[in-house]
């Protein structure tokens, strides 16, 4: 499956599901670098995608080794299983590979 710049298998590829997201690994072609990309599960108002350009726009400006680098941030339409149109956020982050942070709790 092709995604902006990004390809993935999103059956084998999948790092994660959480109760907003789910993060799935992939290739970013234009860069030839591994990442992450997590999709939101629902919906988004426009309240709510304001308030997360925002955040994400503060993000992408951060550069410190205790932080996961965001590369990029768009949204995505698809089909809901219904068949409407659904927006979804996509952040792109630095693929970073070993344990979860939940082995630690």
């Amino acid at each position: 499956m092709h995604i902006k710049n990004y390809t993935l298998n999103p059956i084998f590829d999948n790092i994660g599901d959480g109760t907003h997201s789910s993060v799935n690994k992939a290739v970013d072609i234009k860069q030839n670098r591994i990442a992450a990309l997590k999709f939101s599960n629902r919906a988004i108002t426009q309240p709510q995608k304001d308030f997360i350009r925002e955040k994400l726009e503060i993000a992408t400006n951060l550069d410190h080794p205790n932080i996961c680098k965001l590369y990029d941030a768009f949204v995505d339409s698809k089909l809901d299983p219904n068949g409407n149109p659904l927006e979804r956020y996509v952040s792109v982050m630095a693929y970073v590979e070993g344990e979860s942070l939940f082995d630690f709790f």
